[in-house]
C-alpha cells in the first residue's frame, strides 16, 4: 500500500487491468462505499469486490489511464482525490472496443502505518464510444 493517493489509485487500476477484483478492493477500507456504473451505492469491501467481478467478466482486457489528478487533505486527515480516467475495454462477447471517459472521486483515509485506503469511490460518466444500451444516458452528466 502507498502513502501517496495517486500511487494507491494507480495500484488499484493495475489490479483492475489484471482482472483481479480481490486485489483491487484490497485498496479499499472494509466499510468503503462505491458507485461503479451499476446505478447502486455499494457498501463494504466484499460487496464492491463481487460487483467488480461481475463487471470485469464482460471484458477480455482493459487499460485504465488516470490524468489531471488533484487532491486536498481535510482537517480530519481524509484526502479527496479528483481525476479523469480514460478506460479502454475489449468486450469479451463481441471483441469490439469500448472506450469510456469518466471523472473519478476518491476519498482516502490514512491507516496508522501511513498507508492510504479508499473509503469512497465514485465514477461519474463523461462519455463513451460506442454508447451502450445497458448504461443509461443519465449516467453521463458530462
Amino acid at each position: 500500500m502507498a502513502e501517496d493517493p495517486a500511487r494507491t489509485l494507480f495500484d488499484y487500476f493495475e489490479r483492475i487491468d489484471a482482472q483481479d477484483p480481490a486485489g483491487a478492493v484490497a485498496h479499499f477500507t472494509e466499510d468503503a462505499t462505491a458507485e461503479v456504473m451499476t446505478g447502486k451505492l455499494l457498501e463494504g469491501r466484499d460487496r464492491i469486490g463481487r460487483a467488480l467481478g461481475r463487471i470485469l467478466v464482460a471484458y477480455e482486457r482493459t487499460s485504465h489511464h488516470a490524468t489531471n489528478l488533484r487532491w486536498d487533505e481535510g482537517a480530519d486527515g481524509r484526502i479527496t482525490l479528483w481525476s479523469y480516467v480514460y478506460a479502454y475495454h475489449r468486450m469479451k462477447e463481441t471483441g469490439a472496443a469500448w472506450h469510456l471517459w469518466i471523472r473519478l472521486r476518491d476519498v482516502f483515509v490514512r491507516e496508522a502505518d501511513g498507508n492510504l485506503l479508499i473509503a469512497e469511490h465514485q465514477l461519474v460518466g463523461v462519455d463513451s464510444v460506442p454508447g451502450r444500451q445497458d448504461v443509461p444516458a443519465e449516467w453521463y452528466p458530462g
